[in-house]
């Protein structure tokens, strides 16, 4: 699945990242964009629920807790890791809070004096910091990276909207071929991003083997076999909504 991923970090704690990225969740979504987002936890998980807590001490690798509003996925075998954890994510926009270390997608430095900035960008590759000092900001617009003052959350929201579709289209073939049934690569970008749109059927997946063999399908046919095999998916019980890989096998009996 197609991904943009954006991280909030700082050289410490109790830096706002959970205030800006609940800001940042909230003009997206309102914007109608299907959003994830993944909090890093510097320390263990404080599990609320006692008895999910048991059963994780009993020596059970995966508790899944259940409500009419919320559904709670307990992994002891999870690994801390940014890419590992992404997995669990079917969204094609993902806040994530932390993981400074582990580079990917465009990274959003709260800092709040030159020493803080230079702690992150030790560290991490940064694409924008949000900061009112004076020096910070002459130091970060000289090494190409964008500025925010803490006043101008709505400006950063609108740049992290115009780099997440700048992101899915640069992963597009560019072609504006219409295979997809949209205009151009941006206008299915755009869509995509909005979960309108699925996935663009020149650069997917889709493979067909006969007796092991190959068969060429054009972006058109790719479309069709996946539309109508998702189709029969969804409409069938205990399907995973999640799939990464779908394997269809028809064996003739020998004459």
């Amino acid at each position: 699945m197609l991904k943009y991923v954006i991280r909030l970090i700082s050289a410490s704690s109790n830096a706002g990242k959970t205030s800006l990225g609940a800001k940042l969740v909230s003009y997206l979504v309102g914007k109608g964009y299907d959003v994830g987002v993944i909090k890093h936890c510097a320390h263990d998980v404080e599990l609320e629920v006692k008895d999910t807590l048991r059963y994780l001490e009993a020596g059970a690798k995966l508790v899944v807790a259940s409500s009419k509003k919320l559904l709670i996925i307990y992994n002891q075998l999870a690994v801390d890791d940014v890419r590992y954890v992404l997995r669990y994510v079917d969204k094609p926009i993902v806040i994530i809070e932390g993981f400074k270390s582990q580079p990917i997608g465009d990274a959003i430095a709260i800092v709040h004096n030159i020493d803080e900035f230079n702690s992150v960008t030790s560290m991490a590759e940064v694409s924008a910091v949000l900061s009112d000092d004076i020096e910070v900001a002459s130091v970060a617009s000289s090494k190409g990276i964008m500025v925010f003052k803490a006043n101008e959350v709505e400006r950063l929201c609108g740049w992290v909207e115009s780099r997440a579709l700048e992101s899915i289209i640069n992963l597009l073939p560019r072609s504006d071929c219409g295979a997809c049934g949209y205009t151009s690569c941006a206008t299915f970008a755009y869509a995509y991003l909005k979960r309108e749109a699925n996935e663009c059927p020149v650069i997917s997946q889709v493979k067909l083997l006969v007796n092991d063999v190959a068969i060429p399908l054009n972006p058109f046919t790719k479309r069709l076999l996946s539309s109508l095999i998702n189709g029969l998916l969804n409409s069938l019980k205990d399907v995973p909504q999640r799939r990464e890989k779908i394997i269809i096998e028809i064996t003739s009996s020998p004459l």
